[in-house]
């Protein structure tokens, strides 16, 4: 069972620098580099390091998922460890989590994943941990994930008009065909990021700023998406909490209305408790930013193809 990499990345030369260095002496059969039309050293620091390089054309649909969804076409492993280009993976985890899928391997176990720990600008950190046990399926998986590339192809591949959340869009398919992401606890990988204001935050998911950004509207394209390939229950069983909140707030307010001000408290206080012990408490802000993105992402949504040169 042969494990490769994926990587995908924009004017990401100091990172790409780094992963260089990182790779060497660790066992993996094929290394391939998605360029999404960077203007710095990217392309060449890949080719130097004797990566495969695809670039993503500009006259196809360029996203995260386009890049992923170029590297699984070329990358003919196994397995294959997604991973963002401004990351740097733990490769202990790699290493054990693609050894557990070698020597346990189960025909439903289609991937695993770990924790992603947010590196900031000045030294702060944040780990992105999931409330989910020891080896059973992932509540979510990011930038950083290892999957079985037939799976993922069986699955209709990432969807590259899908610009954000495309993660819960594939995870939703592989489940429709009875796959399972298991979870391990401990760190997969770092990703270097900036702090963004929460008002910016705000702003831009309810669509007031930075609207022309075709990443705006993501959950939106996953419910498309999900509708072309029939596997809209399993999105909202992926992430049940953004339609369970809103239409629960809608019944509290109209049980506010006719004044069952018990009834009303306490189902809002069971939202509230089954949010926080899934995703953690402020998951109930996102469970209500995300309905504009759906609205926005239903209506923009629009299909393009990949188009992309190897080398």
């Amino acid at each position: 069972m042969s494990l490769g990499v994926v990587i995908i990345g924009l004017n990401v030369a100091a990172n790409l620098r780094r992963l260089t260095e990182h790779w060497r002496g660790f066992a993996c059969d094929e290394i391939v580099y998605v360029d999404s039309g960077s203007r710095d050293e990217s392309v060449a620091i890949a080719r130097a390091a004797g990566w495969r390089v695809v670039s993503l054309s500009s006259e196809g649909v360029i996203s995260a998922a386009a890049g992923r969804y170029a590297g699984t076409l070329v990358c003919q492993t196994d397995w294959i460890f997604y991973l963002d280009g401004d990351m740097v993976p733990d490769l202990c985890s790699v290493a054990w989590q693609s050894a557990y899928l070698r020597s346990r391997f189960d025909g439903n176990v289609v991937g695993t994943t770990g924790d992603i720990v947010d590196i900031y600008a000045h030294g702060d950190q944040r780990v992105r941990r999931q409330k989910s046990r020891e080896g059973a399926r992932a509540i979510w998986f990011g930038g950083a994930v290892i999957l079985k590339r037939q799976a993922v192809l069986d699955a209709g591949n990432w969807n590259p008009n899908v610009h954000a959340e495309e993660e819960w869009d594939l995870d939703a398919r592989l489940r429709q065909r009875g796959g399972r992401v298991l979870y391990f606890q401990g760190t997969l990988a770092q990703h270097q990021t900036t702090r963004v204001p929460v008002g910016q935050v705000v702003a831009r998911l309810v669509g007031l700023s930075d609207f022309r950004n075709p990443r705006n509207g993501g959950a939106g394209h996953v419910i498309r998406s999900a509708l072309q390939a029939g596997s809209l229950w399993q999105v909202i069983s992926v992430k049940p909490e953004v339609f369970a909140v809103p239409l629960g707030t809608l019944i509290v307010i109209v049980l506010l209305w006719f004044a069952q001000w018990l009834a009303a408290v306490s189902l809002y206080a069971l939202l509230f408790v089954w949010v926080s012990a899934r995703r953690g408490s402020q998951f109930l802000a996102i469970c209500y930013l995300t309905v504009p993105q759906m609205i926005i992402g239903c209506c923009r949504y629009r299909q393009r193809p990949v188009k992309y040169q190897v080398g």
